[in-house]
C-alpha cells in the first residue's frame, strides 16, 4: 500500500504539494466544501467545491483537507468528490477523475487507498476503483457497492469480498469483471 498524505490548505498561503504544484483554499459561505486555487507550470484555476473541511487542532477552526499520493512521476490529489492527477516530469495536468460519490453520502464513510501492482497505481475507495498506468493515463474506472471489500491484489487482478461471501475479481489491465466462484 502506498501512504496517502493528509494536508491541510490553507487561506492565508499557498501551500506546496508534490514538488511543483501550489494550492490556497477560498473559503464558501456555510458548511460547503471549499475551493482550491491551485497553480501549476505558471497557470492557475479554480477547483470549486473540492475539499472537505476538517477540524484542525492546530487552527481551532475548520480547514479545507486533501489526500495526496506520490507515485514515481505522478501526483494524485484527492479531494471530495474527484480526484487530480498530475505528471511531474516534464510537469503538466494529466487528469480530472470523478469519483463514484454524491453529495448525499456521508463522508464519515469514506476511505481511499492506493496500491501498486506491477504497472498499475491501483485506488480503492468506497463506491469504485480505478488504475492508473505508469505512464498516467486511466486504464479504467468501475463503480463497486461500498460494503464489497478488497481482499487481495495480485500481478494480474484484484478480488473482492461481497456481503454474503461471495467473491468476483477486476481484471487488473481492463478492469473487466469475472466470477472467482468462490465463496469465503
Amino acid at each position: 500500500m502506498i501512504e496517502l498524505k493528509e494536508v491541510t490548505i490553507t487561506t492565508d498561503k499557498l501551500v506546496t504539494l508534490g514538488n511543483s504544484l501550489l494550492a490556497i483554499a477560498h473559503m464558501n459561505k456555510g458548511d460547503r466544501p471549499a475551493d482550491i486555487a491551485f497553480t501549476f507550470n505558471d497557470q492557475q484555476w479554480i477547483e470549486k467545491d473540492f475539499a472537505e473541511l476538517q477540524f484542525s487542532t492546530e487552527t481551532r477552526q475548520m480547514m479545507p483537507s486533501v489526500e495526496s499520493v506520490q507515485w514515481d512521476h505522478l501526483l494524485i490529489i484527492t479531494g471530495l468528490r474527484r480526484c487530480l492527477l498530475f505528471k511531474m516530469s516534464p510537469a503538466r495536468t494529466i487528469n480530472n477523475i470523478e469519483l463514484f460519490r454524491s453529495e448525499n453520502d456521508d463522508t464519515g464513510f469514506y476511505k481511499i487507498e492506493f496500491k501498486q501492482r506491477e504497472q498499475f497505481l491501483l485506488c480503492v475507495y468506497e463506491g469504485g476503483v480505478f488504475a492508473v498506468s505508469v505512464d498516467g493515463k486511466m486504464a479504467w474506472h468501475k463503480q463497486k457497492p461500498w460494503d464489497d471489500e478488497l481482499i487481495s491484489a495480485d500481478s494480474d487482478r484484484i478480488t473482492f469480498l461481497m456481503e454474503g461471501g461471495e467473491t468476483y475479481a477486476l481484471d487488473l489491465s481492463t478492469g473487466k469483471q469475472f466470477s472467482t466462484e468462490q465463496k469465503i
